[in-house]
């Protein structure tokens, strides 16, 4: 909501106003987190089995270069009427 607030108010003056929503991608973050869980060393082969198995695309983490692309799109003026939208970046993970 906040993003559509923000295209509302700042339309006016010609500035666009979106958002990008990326799903989990590995980082030493997520991988000590999943590892706490389920033990160092398994922990992400585990998370991963389980997950892709609900996703769409059969992948279940993003790659960097996947949320730094769809940024690069959002800020480029490739669409330049794209305002007030949220990109979802998860791989179809909201669509189960």
């Amino acid at each position: 909501m906040l993003t559509r607030l923000m295209a509302l108010e700042l339309g006016k003056h010609k500035i666009r106003v979106n958002a990008v929503c990326p799903a989990g991608f590995e980082s030493d973050l997520l991988v000590g987190i999943v590892d706490d869980i389920y033990g160092t060393g398994k922990g992400m082969k585990m998370q991963n089995r389980g997950t892709v198995q609900r996703m769409p695309l059969g992948k279940s983490l993003l790659e960097m270069e996947e949320v730094v692309n769809a940024t690069l799109f959002v800020l480029s003026d490739a669409v330049p009427m794209l305002t007030g939208h949220s990109l979802l970046i998860d791989g179809g993970f909201t669509l189960t």
